[in-house]
């Protein structure tokens, strides 16, 4: 009898002796050294493209007049892997504090860091980028201008679809060149926010 009783207890003792360790809350684990999930497929992937649209607003603060108000919609597109994503859009921003036929438009690309950006749940991340903008003229001219933006975000990442909100801080050093040029010198505060719905694939 004692073979058949250290069968049963090599029996009992195997899920102990196979338990993966400790896992995060997406199930996964990395004891064997290597990174790996155990749960679901659509909460453990570690990948995946967004494609949407945003609606983009952004305001300059000027020092010693009104503030500028421009408001539209955008196209994004993103690509998220593990804790850091890269985003690139097109934007169109009407004139909202003044004339309307005047805008704003132009792209961004930047990049995103934040704990499981591609996975199921919710996120918050930091997010750096460049903005190439243009202001565009009734006359159908326009004036140039870019440089850096900055900010936080949040992101609710769910089976099909994600949706974010986003608040970037943009160097204002080039607007306020473009309008010293223009002989209308003075400083300005400038900010972007945004709300985004995407389809993700």
């Amino acid at each position: 009898m004692k073979p058949a009783w250290m069968v049963i207890g090599l029996l009992t003792a195997a899920p102990a002796l196979a338990s993966p360790g400790p896992v995060d809350r997406y199930d996964c684990h990395a004891d064997t050294r290597q990174y790996h999930c155990h749960g679901a497929l659509g909460a453990t992937t570690q990948s995946h493209l967004l494609i949407g649209g945003q609606l983009a607003t952004s305001t300059w603060l000027w020092d010693d007049g009104p503030a500028n108000s421009f408001a539209g919609p955008a196209v994004i597109v993103e690509w998220a892997q593990n804790s850091i994503a890269l985003r690139g859009s097109y934007g169109y921003r009407r004139h909202l504090t003044g004339d309307t036929e005047f805008a704003v438009s132009g792209w961004d690309l930047g990049i995103k860091l934040g704990q499981g950006l591609a996975r199921l749940g919710h996120h918050l991340f930091v997010q750096v980028g460049y903005a190439a903008q243009r202001i565009n003229y009734p006359d159908k001219s326009f004036l140039p201008f870019g440089g850096i933006q900055m900010g936080v975000g949040w992101v609710r990442v769910s089976e099909k679809f994600a949706f974010d909100a986003t608040l970037l801080y943009q160097d204002p050093a080039p607007l306020e060149q473009l309008w010293a040029e223009l002989n209308f010198p003075g400083g300005v505060q400038s900010f972007k926010a945004t709300l985004g719905l995407y389809l993700r694939l």
